[in-house]
């Protein structure tokens, strides 16, 4: 409890809330081709007779070489 509320105090700079919400939203709009991605890749890998758990991870090593480009 007390460490919780010791971190929020020292994190509240002035300048902090404008850069944030500017990484947010980059990673937002990032996230969210990233999930349409995923969708994608899993229904394509379906499609191609692939099981449930080999089509999610499948689809996670194309997030991750997306992520890696």
């Amino acid at each position: 409890m007390v460490k919780s509320s010791s971190s929020s105090s020292t994190s509240s700079s002035p300048s902090a809330p404008s850069a944030m919400s500017r990484h947010t939203a980059a990673q937002s709009a990032k996230n969210s081709g990233l999930n349409e991605l995923f969708k994608k890749v899993c229904a394509e890998a379906m499609q191609k007779g692939m099981g449930e758990k080999e089509a999610l991870s499948h689809a996670v090593k194309r997030i991750e070489e997306e992520m890696a480009k």
